[in-house]
C-alpha cells in the first residue's frame, strides 16, 4: 500500500509538472479568414480565395492540439455584411511548438482587419502582440512570422513580411478606402519609381525613393492623408530600410543623416545654426566612435542626437526663440536617428 501512494503521488506530480510546462497560444483576427502554419509545415484555418462558399470539410486542422474557427457573430460570405472574428487556439509543451509560425491573413473583401497574439504559459507569464487597423483587400494575403522559443532570453517577437509588392498591395487598399485622400497618385507615383530602380538592381536609387516616400508622410497632415495611413506606411517602409538589398550600413547611415540636416534646416524644420553644428558635431563623433567599432559609444552619441531633437521639439516656443524643431523636422530626424540604434544592435 505505501508503495501504490508513493506511485500514485509521483504519477501526480509529474502530471501536474508537464501540465505547469503547457504553452498557450491563441490568435484571433477580426473580419477575415487567416491561414497558419507550424514549424514542421502543418497548416489550420481556411483560404477563402475562390471558394463559393465556407464548407467546413474545406477548412485546415493540420495541427495537433489546435483548434480554428469562429468566435463572433455573422457569416464570412463576401455578399454578408456581418461581422465575425477567427480565432486559433493552441497548447503544447516545448521543446514541441518552439520555432517559427507563418500566418497569412486572407482578404474577403476589402476591409480593414486587426490581430492579436497571445501566448502564456502557467506560472511563468503572459506575451502579448497585437496589429494595428490595417486594410485589406480581397483575395489579397498579408503575411506575418510568429517566432516563439520557451526559454527566457529567447526571441520572441510578430513581423510583418514587406516589400515592394506588400507596399503596392497595401497603398492600393488604402486609396479604395479614402485612406490617402488627395495624395495617392503622388504615393503611387514614388513606388513606381522604387520598382523600377529595383527591377534595374539601382538600389542607392531604391533607397533614395524611400527616404524621400517617409519624407512625405512626415510631412503630410491629417487633412492629406490619414493618421492610420501614415503609420503603417512609415512602419513599412522602415522595415524595409532593415531589409537587404535596401539595409544601409550604420556608417552610411549616420552621414545620410548628416546630410539630412542642412535640408530640414533650409525648410525650416529646425531653427539656430548652433544648434545644427551641435547636432553635426555629435555626429562625428558617432561617426568616429564607428570607425573605432565602438558600437555602445555610437549608439550613445546617437541617443543624445534624439534626446536634443525631442527636447526642442516639446519645448514651447516663443516668437523670439530661433532654436526649435518642428513636428516635421522631430519626425524626419529622430526615426532616421533610430534607424541607426535599430541598425547597431542587429550587427551586435
Amino acid at each position: 500500500m505505501p508503495r501504490l501512494l508513493i506511485l500514485i503521488f509521483l504519477a501526480h506530480f509529474f502530471l501536474s509538472f508537464c501540465i505547469s510546462q503547457n504553452v498557450g497560444m491563441q490568435i484571433d483576427v477580426t473580419d477575415t479568414h487567416f491561414l497558419i502554419t507550424d514549424p514542421s509545415g502543418r497548416r489550420s484555418g481556411f483560404d477563402y480565395r475562390n471558394k463559393s462558399h465556407s464548407d467546413d470539410s474545406e477548412w485546415l486542422q493540420e495541427i495537433p492540439d489546435a483548434n480554428y474557427g469562429s468566435m463572433g457573430v455573422g457569416s464570412l460570405d463576401p455578399n454578408d455584411t456581418g461581422i465575425s472574428s477567427m480565432e486559433f487556439t493552441s497548447e503544447f509543451i516545448p521543446p514541441k511548438g518552439e520555432g517559427i509560425y507563418t500566418i497569412q491573413v486572407i482578404g474577403i473583401k476589402l476591409e480593414v482587419y486587426s490581430m492579436s497574439v497571445s501566448i502564456s504559459k502557467k506560472n511563468k507569464g503572459f506575451i502579448r502582440f497585437e496589429t494595428d487597423d490595417t486594410p485589406i483587400e480581397k483575395d489579397s494575403i498579408v503575411t506575418y512570422r510568429l517566432t516563439y522559443y520557451d526559454s527566457p532570453d529567447s526571441i520572441k517577437s510578430l513581423k510583418k513580411d514587406v516589400s515592394i509588392q506588400s507596399l503596392f498591395r497595401d497603398l492600393s487598399a488604402m486609396s479604395k478606402l479614402g485612406w490617402l485622400k488627395i495624395t495617392a497618385d503622388t504615393y503611387f507615383t514614388l513606388h513606381q519609381s522604387l520598382k523600377t530602380s529595383y527591377e534595374l538592381r539601382d538600389y542607392a536609387s531604391a533607397r533614395t525613393t524611400l527616404t524621400t516616400l517617409l519624407s512625405k508622410l512626415q510631412q503630410d497632415s491629417v487633412m492629406v492623408i490619414s493618421g492610420d495611413a501614415c503609420r503603417l506606411l512609415a512602419a513599412d517602409i522602415r522595415q524595409l530600410f532593415l531589409e537587404p538589398p535596401f539595409t544601409l550600413s550604420p556608417l552610411a547611415a549616420v552621414d545620410t543623416l548628416r546630410n539630412l540636416l542642412p535640408y530640414a534646416f533650409a525648410n525650416s524644420w529646425i531653427g539656430d545654426v548652433n544648434l545644427i553644428n551641435e547636432l553635426n558635431n555629435g555626429l562625428e563623433n558617432a561617426r568616429k566612435h564607428l570607425g573605432r567599432n565602438d558600437k555602445i559609444n555610437c549608439s550613445k552619441e546617437v541617443s543624445v542626437f534624439q534626446d536634443k531633437i525631442k527636447k526642442e521639439y516639446e519645448k514651447k516656443s516663443t516668437s523670439k526663440d530661433k532654436r526649435f524643431v518642428t513636428e516635421n523636422g522631430y519626425k524626419f530626424l529622430y526615426f532616421n536617428a533610430q534607424y541607426i540604434i535599430d541598425r547597431l544592435q542587429v550587427q551586435k
